[in-house]
């Protein structure tokens, strides 16, 4: 498959655009024997009869040069960012007839019987080792590569008609012997270059799966399949250090009232109705404060936590009240059923400086249970 091929199919955006930025690289690293080129061609000057006009030719070589650069650039950028292509294929297509011409420009500036013979040989040599890169290079745009050619061939077909200065006949079947010998390479590079980058967006794209795969899995071990709360692991993973000294902690523990009647007697579907819900409203307190210092857990059935860092006794206790009233609202937020009744007991908690966490939890669940006692629908604060 070619690159206008790809071009035109949209699935393979990942494949063109690895393609584009392999070739980008081999263009990057043909840049320096460019230099060195232009440098040699640049000392030839010195050399000629006609200094002037192999001048001429080099500064249209050197303009060409950077605008192929450009536009090889311009098309990869647009390729990375999913824009349409077709204008900067264009583009390129036509920064490489300008390519095409001006190498051959090289040549046929030269005056084969005024010229030293070195200086002909070593302009027209470099000027073949160099199509011949650019060929190798372009090989995945047929229309670019074709086009390079045809100027290439143009250009020095014009000037033979022209004849200001003919070129001597053994350097046509040369001239053609390399560019046939450059463009059959080119074809075995570009579907080598295709099959690499095929290979390279697979790679990548199973690599991502296999990414997305394990912060899943990372995520599911942290977290309560049915709410997306924090679980009982995560929970006694992430809060098992006291706080800070001079930070205080407070502990939520929450039970949603009579819930095995609300399992028995509206069925289970509306009891994880009511279990995600208790979990929005959990989370909904959570965000009144700041980001970090609130979580959320389910412990288990229907017991949660949350856990509040940096606020005082009185604010703590605001949260809870809030809550127990937000659990009140369950049923006419999910429009349930009327005759259904959703309450919760709090018991509220403030863990001490060096507490342990298992102690804190002790003296949250008592007062819990005393609310309970209490009956139901209320906050209890541990003594």
């Amino acid at each position: 498959m070619r690159m206008a091929a790809l071009l035109r199919s949209p699935q393979s955006l990942a494949v063109r655009t690895e393609v584009m930025r392999a070739m980008v690289e081999r263009e990057d690293r043909v840049a320096p024997a460019n230099v060195v080129s232009l440098c040699l061609f640049g000392f030839a000057l010195f050399l000629v009869a006609q200094p002037a006009l192999l001048g001429v030719a080099l500064l249209l070589r050197i303009a060409s040069l950077v605008f192929v650069r450009g536009s090889t650039r311009r098309l990869a950028a647009s390729l990375e960012a999913g824009l349409p292509s077709r204008w900067g294929l264009t583009r390129l297509t036509l920064a490489l007839v300008t390519a095409g011409a001006t190498w051959a420009g090289l040549m046929v500036s030269l005056d084969p019987v005024a010229d030293p013979p070195m200086a002909v040989v070593a302009v027209s040599g470099m000027t073949l080792v160099a199509i011949s890169l650019v060929i190798v290079t372009y090989g995945p745009i047929r229309r670019g590569m074709t086009a390079l050619v045809g100027a290439f061939c143009a250009t020095i077909f014009v000037a033979k008609a022209l004849d200001p200065a003919p070129l001597p006949l053994w350097t046509a079947p040369i001239i053609a012997l390399i560019l046939v010998g450059s463009v059959l390479f080119s074809r075995g590079m570009v579907r080598h270059s295709i099959d690499a980058a095929q290979m390279t967006v697979e790679n990548r794209a199973l690599t991502a799966t296999l990414q997305g795969a394990l912060q899943e899995a990372e995520h599911n071990a942290r977290h309560d399949a049915l709410t997306g709360l924090l679980n009982r692991r995560a929970f006694f993973g992430d809060y098992a250090d006291p706080p800070a000294a001079g930070r205080d902690r407070f502990l939520l523990m929450i039970d949603l009232d009579h819930f095995k009647r609300i399992n028995d007697n509206f069925g289970h579907d509306t009891g994880d109705i009511v279990l995600r819900a208790m979990a929005e409203q959990m989370q909904a307190v959570a965000a009144d404060f700041p980001e970090d210092t609130a979580g959320c857990v389910r412990l288990g059935g229907e017991e949660f936590i949350l856990v509040i860092d940096g606020i005082d006794e009185r604010h703590a206790a605001l949260a809870a009240e809030n809550l127990r009233l937000r659990a009140r609202r369950i049923v006419t937020a999910q429009k349930l059923d009327p005759q259904l009744r959703v309450s919760a007991s709090i018991g509220l908690a403030r863990q001490r400086e060096h507490e342990s966490l298992d102690d804190v939890l002790q003296r949250s669940d008592l007062a819990l249970y005393r609310a309970k006692d209490r009956g139901r629908d209320q906050v209890a604060l541990a003594a």
